[in-house]
């Protein structure tokens, strides 16, 4: 008896492949950053993005998203780092 779902696994694999070539040879993934460039893009958001205590009213404040305006502070973790993290914003 054939197994179908190995077959159409197999079958699966080798069309997903085919597709990533046919998107490489078009250039499609030209412009993409490699995962090392990704990384340090992260690491410089986070770097900007850090909690900043030196307003002394609150815990800690997001030392980018908090300019100034005592009325108008973020708290730390501002949106930013939440959504690096992978929470979902409202």
């Amino acid at each position: 008896m054939c197994d179908y779902s190995k077959n159409a696994e197999a079958l699966r694999r080798e069309w997903l492949a085919d597709m990533i070539k046919i998107a490489e040879d078009a250039g499609l993934y030209e412009d993409e950053p490699t995962l090392d460039e990704a990384v340090e893009a992260v690491k410089r958001v986070r770097k900007l993005h850090k909690p900043s205590e030196t307003l002394g009213i609150w815990d800690k404040v997001c030392s980018v998203c908090t300019e100034g305006d005592l009325h108008d502070y973020v708290e730390y973790p501002c949106e930013t780092i939440r959504t690096l993290d992978g929470e979902q914003s409202d």
